[in-house]
Protein backbone atom coordinates (compact mmCIF):
# COMPACT_ATOMS: atom_id res chain seq x y z
CA UNK A 1 0.00 0.00 0.00
CA UNK A 2 1.36 3.43 -0.71
CA UNK A 3 0.71 6.37 1.52
CA UNK A 4 1.16 10.18 1.19
CA UNK A 5 3.50 12.12 3.16
CA UNK A 6 3.76 16.42 3.18
CA UNK A 7 7.00 17.50 4.78
CA UNK A 8 7.20 21.14 5.96
CA UNK A 9 9.98 23.18 7.29
CA UNK A 10 12.97 23.28 4.86
CA UNK A 11 13.67 23.29 1.24
CA UNK A 12 14.63 19.77 -0.27
CA UNK A 13 18.20 20.44 -0.67
CA UNK A 14 21.38 17.69 -0.40
CA UNK A 15 22.27 18.51 2.66
CA UNK A 16 19.15 18.73 4.65
CA UNK A 17 17.88 15.98 6.50
CA UNK A 18 13.95 16.44 5.74
CA UNK A 19 15.30 15.34 2.13
CA UNK A 20 16.67 12.20 3.62
CA UNK A 21 13.79 11.16 5.40
CA UNK A 22 11.57 12.05 2.02
CA UNK A 23 14.14 9.34 -0.16
CA UNK A 24 13.59 7.21 2.80
CA UNK A 25 9.97 6.96 2.25
CA UNK A 26 9.71 7.02 -1.64
CA UNK A 27 12.21 3.80 -1.53
CA UNK A 28 9.23 2.14 0.62
CA UNK A 29 7.05 3.27 -2.28
CA UNK A 30 5.14 6.33 -1.17
CA UNK A 31 4.92 9.96 -2.20
CA UNK A 32 5.86 12.99 -0.73
CA UNK A 33 5.41 16.70 -1.66
CA UNK A 34 7.57 19.43 0.26
CA UNK A 35 6.45 22.97 1.84
CA UNK A 36 9.16 24.66 2.95
CA UNK A 37 8.33 28.11 3.77
CA UNK A 38 4.34 27.92 5.53
CA UNK A 39 4.16 31.58 5.35
CA UNK A 40 4.07 31.50 1.12
CA UNK A 41 1.34 29.58 0.57
CA UNK A 42 -2.26 30.20 1.74
CA UNK A 43 -4.57 28.43 4.63
CA UNK A 44 -6.71 27.45 1.99
CA UNK A 45 -4.31 25.57 0.24
CA UNK A 46 -2.92 23.88 3.53
CA UNK A 47 -5.99 22.87 4.34
CA UNK A 48 -6.38 20.93 0.77
CA UNK A 49 -2.57 19.87 1.49
CA UNK A 50 -3.50 18.04 4.78
CA UNK A 51 -6.83 16.88 3.94
CA UNK A 52 -4.93 15.14 0.60
CA UNK A 53 -2.12 13.25 3.13
CA UNK A 54 -1.87 11.00 5.17
CA UNK A 55 0.77 12.03 7.82
CA UNK A 56 2.93 15.45 8.16
CA UNK A 57 6.45 15.73 9.07
CA UNK A 58 7.72 18.92 10.55
CA UNK A 59 11.58 19.83 10.81
CA UNK A 60 11.81 22.87 13.13
CA UNK A 61 15.45 24.99 14.05
CA UNK A 62 15.84 28.40 15.87
CA UNK A 63 13.10 30.11 14.84
CA UNK A 64 9.52 28.96 15.22
CA UNK A 65 7.08 31.61 14.24
CA UNK A 66 3.47 32.10 15.28
CA UNK A 67 2.08 32.05 12.50
CA UNK A 68 4.05 28.34 11.69
CA UNK A 69 2.69 26.86 14.76
CA UNK A 70 -0.96 28.57 13.58
CA UNK A 71 -0.77 26.82 10.62
CA UNK A 72 0.70 23.28 12.13
CA UNK A 73 -2.22 22.95 14.22
CA UNK A 74 -4.33 22.64 11.61
CA UNK A 75 -3.17 19.48 10.54
CA UNK A 76 -5.04 17.65 13.49
CA UNK A 77 -7.87 19.63 13.46
CA UNK A 78 -8.52 17.51 9.98
CA UNK A 79 -7.30 14.33 11.91
CA UNK A 80 -4.19 13.85 10.31
CA UNK A 81 -1.13 13.11 12.52
CA UNK A 82 1.56 15.66 13.02
CA UNK A 83 5.21 14.19 13.24
CA UNK A 84 8.34 16.22 14.37
CA UNK A 85 11.63 15.54 13.12
CA UNK A 86 14.57 16.26 15.46
CA UNK A 87 18.01 16.88 14.93
CA UNK A 88 21.47 17.77 16.58
CA UNK A 89 20.90 21.35 16.12
CA UNK A 90 17.23 21.60 17.03
CA UNK A 91 17.85 20.43 20.70
CA UNK A 92 20.84 22.88 20.95
CA UNK A 93 18.25 26.03 19.74
CA UNK A 94 16.14 24.58 22.59
CA UNK A 95 19.02 24.69 24.99
CA UNK A 96 20.68 27.99 24.12
CA UNK A 97 17.47 29.59 23.29
CA UNK A 98 14.70 30.69 25.84
CA UNK A 99 12.11 31.63 22.91
CA UNK A 100 12.85 28.70 21.02
CA UNK A 101 12.25 26.46 23.70
CA UNK A 102 8.91 28.25 24.89
CA UNK A 103 7.60 27.98 21.23
CA UNK A 104 8.84 24.30 20.86
CA UNK A 105 6.98 23.36 24.36
CA UNK A 106 3.71 25.14 22.54
CA UNK A 107 4.10 23.32 19.34
CA UNK A 108 4.36 20.33 20.97
CA UNK A 109 1.15 20.08 22.07
CA UNK A 110 0.13 19.76 18.51
CA UNK A 111 2.29 17.07 17.73
CA UNK A 112 1.32 13.07 17.67
CA UNK A 113 4.77 12.04 17.91
CA UNK A 114 8.54 13.50 18.03
CA UNK A 115 10.66 10.79 16.07
CA UNK A 116 14.61 11.36 15.85
CA UNK A 117 17.19 8.73 13.97
CA UNK A 118 20.20 10.51 16.08
CA UNK A 119 21.72 9.18 18.88
CA UNK A 120 20.54 7.96 22.57
CA UNK A 121 22.06 10.98 24.16
CA UNK A 122 19.99 13.69 22.10
CA UNK A 123 17.21 11.63 22.81
CA UNK A 124 18.33 11.77 26.58
CA UNK A 125 18.94 15.42 26.17
CA UNK A 126 15.07 15.92 25.16
CA UNK A 127 14.06 14.13 27.90
CA UNK A 128 15.76 16.48 30.22
CA UNK A 129 13.95 19.61 29.03
CA UNK A 130 10.72 17.38 29.21
CA UNK A 131 10.02 16.30 25.23
CA UNK A 132 10.07 13.13 24.85
CA UNK A 133 11.34 11.03 21.43
CA UNK A 134 11.49 7.90 20.04
CA UNK A 135 14.64 7.04 18.82
CA UNK A 136 15.16 4.63 15.20
CA UNK A 137 18.49 4.07 13.86
CA UNK A 138 19.85 6.38 11.37
CA UNK A 139 18.05 7.02 7.77
CA UNK A 140 20.54 7.97 4.67
CA UNK A 141 19.21 9.61 1.72
CA UNK A 142 21.08 6.44 -0.14
CA UNK A 143 21.86 3.24 0.02
CA UNK A 144 26.03 2.82 1.06
CA UNK A 145 27.61 -0.31 -0.17
CA UNK A 146 30.20 -1.74 2.15
CA UNK A 147 33.72 -1.92 1.05
CA UNK A 148 36.39 -4.33 0.78
CA UNK A 149 38.12 -4.62 4.13
CA UNK A 150 41.54 -5.32 3.07
CA UNK A 151 42.90 -1.98 1.35
CA UNK A 152 45.26 0.32 3.83
CA UNK A 153 44.09 3.89 4.69
CA UNK A 154 46.01 6.76 3.66
CA UNK A 155 47.19 9.39 5.94
CA UNK A 156 44.74 12.03 5.82
CA UNK A 157 42.18 13.88 7.60
CA UNK A 158 38.66 15.00 6.23
CA UNK A 159 37.08 17.97 8.01
CA UNK A 160 34.02 19.44 7.28
CA UNK A 161 33.46 23.36 7.84
CA UNK A 162 30.90 24.65 6.34
CA UNK A 163 30.56 28.96 5.47
CA UNK A 164 29.13 30.32 8.32
CA UNK A 165 29.17 27.73 10.45
CA UNK A 166 32.46 27.31 11.17
CA UNK A 167 32.60 27.23 15.28
CA UNK A 168 30.16 25.35 15.63
CA UNK A 169 31.91 22.18 13.27
CA UNK A 170 35.03 22.93 15.50
CA UNK A 171 37.45 25.65 13.83
CA UNK A 172 39.10 26.41 16.76
CA UNK A 173 39.98 22.92 17.52
CA UNK A 174 41.16 22.07 14.26
CA UNK A 175 43.18 25.32 13.71
CA UNK A 176 45.00 23.97 16.80
CA UNK A 177 45.47 20.54 15.54
CA UNK A 178 46.87 21.11 11.92
CA UNK A 179 50.37 22.35 12.97
CA UNK A 180 50.72 19.94 15.46
CA UNK A 181 50.14 16.95 12.89
CA UNK A 182 52.66 18.03 9.54
CA UNK A 183 52.72 14.05 8.96
CA UNK A 184 49.10 14.08 8.54
CA UNK A 185 47.46 16.11 5.42
CA UNK A 186 44.12 17.81 5.96
CA UNK A 187 40.94 17.75 3.26
CA UNK A 188 38.82 21.03 4.13
CA UNK A 189 35.28 20.89 2.64
CA UNK A 190 32.47 22.76 2.49
CA UNK A 191 34.14 26.29 2.70
CA UNK A 192 35.33 28.85 0.12
CA UNK A 193 37.55 30.84 2.56
CA UNK A 194 40.69 28.84 1.64
CA UNK A 195 41.27 27.72 5.77
CA UNK A 196 44.32 27.31 6.89
CA UNK A 197 46.37 28.04 3.67
CA UNK A 198 49.45 29.03 5.37
CA UNK A 199 49.97 25.23 6.68
CA UNK A 200 51.29 23.27 3.84
CA UNK A 201 49.19 20.13 5.00
CA UNK A 202 45.87 21.29 4.07
CA UNK A 203 43.81 21.32 0.97
CA UNK A 204 40.76 23.34 0.60
CA UNK A 205 38.04 21.57 -1.16
CA UNK A 206 35.23 23.45 -1.09
CA UNK A 207 31.76 22.11 -1.74
CA UNK A 208 31.74 18.41 -2.73
CA UNK A 209 28.37 17.06 -4.50
CA UNK A 210 30.17 13.52 -4.53
CA UNK A 211 32.29 12.81 -1.90
CA UNK A 212 33.48 9.38 -3.35
CA UNK A 213 36.55 10.52 -4.88
CA UNK A 214 37.40 12.55 -1.58
CA UNK A 215 36.80 9.57 0.25
CA UNK A 216 39.16 7.12 -1.81
CA UNK A 217 41.78 9.58 -0.56
CA UNK A 218 40.70 10.27 3.33
CA UNK A 219 41.59 7.64 6.09
CA UNK A 220 39.78 10.16 9.19
CA UNK A 221 36.95 12.16 9.36
CA UNK A 222 37.79 14.68 12.04
CA UNK A 223 34.38 16.28 13.22
CA UNK A 224 34.44 18.27 16.55
CA UNK A 225 30.99 19.82 16.49
CA UNK A 226 29.25 21.75 19.71
CA UNK A 227 26.43 19.49 19.43
CA UNK A 228 25.85 16.68 16.72
CA UNK A 229 23.38 13.62 15.56
CA UNK A 230 24.53 10.73 13.19
CA UNK A 231 25.37 12.59 10.08
CA UNK A 232 25.40 11.32 7.16
CA UNK A 233 28.86 12.09 7.18
CA UNK A 234 29.55 9.61 10.25
CA UNK A 235 27.76 6.90 8.52
CA UNK A 236 29.71 6.72 5.23
CA UNK A 237 32.88 7.37 6.93
CA UNK A 238 31.78 4.20 9.00
CA UNK A 239 30.83 1.75 5.95
CA UNK A 240 34.25 2.82 4.30
CA UNK A 241 36.27 1.70 7.17
CA UNK A 242 37.23 4.71 7.78
CA UNK A 243 38.37 6.23 11.48
CA UNK A 244 36.08 8.76 13.04
CA UNK A 245 37.38 11.36 15.85
CA UNK A 246 33.92 12.35 17.04
CA UNK A 247 32.38 14.63 19.98
CA UNK A 248 30.04 12.21 20.41
CA UNK A 249 29.62 8.84 21.62
CA UNK A 250 29.01 6.53 19.03
CA UNK A 251 30.02 2.89 18.41
CA UNK A 252 33.30 2.27 15.83
CA UNK A 253 34.24 6.10 16.62
CA UNK A 254 36.87 7.41 18.92
CA UNK A 255 35.25 10.45 21.12
CA UNK A 256 36.96 13.47 21.65
CA UNK A 257 35.74 15.48 24.65
CA UNK A 258 38.83 18.17 24.19
CA UNK A 259 41.19 18.99 22.73
CA UNK A 260 43.71 16.51 24.51
CA UNK A 261 41.72 13.49 23.26
CA UNK A 262 41.30 14.41 19.98
CA UNK A 263 45.00 14.81 19.91
CA UNK A 264 45.39 11.58 20.83
CA UNK A 265 43.37 9.69 18.91
CA UNK A 266 45.16 12.01 15.82
CA UNK A 267 48.43 10.47 17.30
CA UNK A 268 47.15 6.86 17.41
CA UNK A 269 45.64 7.32 13.46
CA UNK A 270 49.35 8.86 12.47
CA UNK A 271 50.17 5.33 13.35
CA UNK A 272 47.44 3.05 11.80
CA UNK A 273 47.32 1.65 7.97
CA UNK A 274 44.55 -0.72 8.61
CA UNK A 275 41.05 0.19 7.91
CA UNK A 276 38.56 0.58 11.24
CA UNK A 277 37.28 -2.95 11.53
CA UNK A 278 34.81 -1.76 14.28
CA UNK A 279 34.06 0.92 12.45
CA UNK A 280 32.68 -1.52 9.72
CA UNK A 281 30.93 -3.93 12.39
CA UNK A 282 29.35 -0.69 14.12
CA UNK A 283 28.52 0.17 10.63
CA UNK A 284 26.04 -3.44 9.58
CA UNK A 285 24.86 -3.25 13.04
CA UNK A 286 23.54 0.29 12.85
CA UNK A 287 22.97 0.75 9.04
CA UNK A 288 20.40 -1.71 7.50
CA UNK A 289 17.51 -1.47 4.47
CA UNK A 290 15.17 -2.76 7.38
CA UNK A 291 15.67 1.35 9.23
CA UNK A 292 13.67 2.81 6.34
CA UNK A 293 10.46 0.26 7.23
CA UNK A 294 10.70 1.47 10.45
CA UNK A 295 10.31 4.75 9.80
CA UNK A 296 7.59 4.25 7.99
CA UNK A 297 6.00 2.13 10.57
CA UNK A 298 6.43 5.13 13.41
CA UNK A 299 5.24 7.86 10.88
CA UNK A 300 2.09 5.41 10.04
CA UNK A 301 1.50 4.88 13.92
CA UNK A 302 1.30 8.46 14.83
CA UNK A 303 -2.32 8.45 13.88
CA UNK A 304 -3.12 6.97 17.11
CA UNK A 305 -2.26 9.32 19.33
CA UNK A 306 -4.65 11.81 17.91
CA UNK A 307 -8.15 12.03 20.21
CA UNK A 308 -10.94 14.54 20.95
CA UNK A 309 -8.95 15.82 23.28
CA UNK A 310 -5.87 16.66 21.04
CA UNK A 311 -8.23 18.45 18.48
CA UNK A 312 -9.78 20.41 21.03
CA UNK A 313 -6.31 21.75 22.24
CA UNK A 314 -5.23 22.03 18.67
CA UNK A 315 -8.31 23.98 18.15
CA UNK A 316 -6.94 26.39 21.39
CA UNK A 317 -3.96 26.76 20.23
CA UNK A 318 -5.04 27.86 16.59
CA UNK A 319 -7.80 30.72 18.23
CA UNK A 320 -4.83 31.62 20.87
CA UNK A 321 -1.97 32.02 18.28
CA UNK A 322 -4.37 33.69 15.79
CA UNK A 323 -5.10 36.86 18.18
CA UNK A 324 -1.58 37.09 19.02
CA UNK A 325 -0.35 37.46 15.79
CA UNK A 326 -3.15 40.24 14.94
CA UNK A 327 -2.37 41.59 18.51
CA UNK A 328 1.88 41.89 17.46
CA UNK A 329 0.56 43.14 13.72
CA UNK A 330 -1.33 46.31 16.10
CA UNK A 331 1.26 46.69 18.14
CA UNK A 332 3.61 47.34 15.21
CA UNK A 333 1.01 49.17 13.09
CA UNK A 334 0.63 51.61 16.43
CA UNK A 335 4.29 51.91 16.62
CA UNK A 336 4.81 52.77 13.09
CA UNK A 337 2.26 55.59 13.31
CA UNK A 338 3.71 56.95 16.42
Amino acid sequence: MSYRFLLIGEQPQKSSPLLTWAKSLQRTGNSVEFIPDLGKISTRYLIQKIKETDAVIFQGYKDISLYEIRQLSLVSIFNKPLIRKWSGSDVLYCYNYKKTYKRSKLLNNLVSQNISSETESLINELKKINFYCTLIKPILSEPINFPVTNKNLPQSVLVYLPDGRENFYGYNQVNQLIPLFRNLHFYIIANTKNLFDIYPNVTNLGWQDDLDKVWKKTGCLLRLTEHDGVSRMVCEALVRGKYIIFSQKLDGCWQATNIDSAKQHLTNFSKIQTINIKGLKAAKKLLTPHNDKILLEKILASKRYISYYTKFKCFLIFILTSFLIITSNNNESSNKEN
